[in-house]
């Protein structure tokens, strides 16, 4: 009798020390960086867009929505960020409301998808008159260097960015 319960015992350890397949697993997620913002009506800032948990990222592309009344993005200030490694191609179109990025690796024999944390791109935000406003991204493409989405792209977590411009 001891036996079967020592064995119990060493088999609930066992299965409870073990990963669960339906643990949590690293989500991917696109976040803007800072989340938060509060600016004056003569400020500009830097605002990042980083990845969390990609795996075999060969290029992004997406549409950064935001409120024309309140918010400018300075299209010249556009810069790939640190998640990249190696010859890169990028691409930017600002429009009314609405700010259009593309970002991958150049087409080479040596060139896979990368993978991990890091900052995709960076611009610049100027204030453009006071009030209340939110950043959000849209028209995500997440690719690998087979041109499908990369693994866990149908359960992006996405955080948005919520903007306070105050008058002078």
């Amino acid at each position: 009798m001891k036996r079967i319960i020592t064995l119990m015992i060493l088999a609930i350890l066992v299965i409870s020390c073990s990963e669960s397949p339906t643990g949590s697993k690293d989500q991917l997620k696109l976040l803007f960086s800072p989340s938060e913002l509060d600016m004056n009506t003569t400020g500009t800032e830097i605002i990042l867009i980083d990845i969390e948990d990609a795996e075999d990222l060969f290029c992004a592309s997406m549409e950064i929505v935001f409120v024309d009344e309140i918010l400018d993005i300075d299209n010249l200030s556009f810069v790939e960020g640190d998640f990249w490694s190696g010859s890169t191609i990028s691409y930017s179109n600002l429009e009314a409301c609405r700010y259009s990025v593309f970002v991958g690796l150049q087409q080479t024999s040596q060139s896979d998808g990368l993978s991990g944390n890091g900052t995709l791109f960076r611009f610049n935000v100027i204030a453009s008159g006071a009030g209340l406003g939110n950043m959000t991204l849209e028209n995500i493409s997440l690719l690998n260097e087979n041109g499908e989405a990369i693994d866990g792209f149908d359960e992006l977590e996405i955080e948005g960015l919520s903007i306070t411009v105050d008058l002078d």
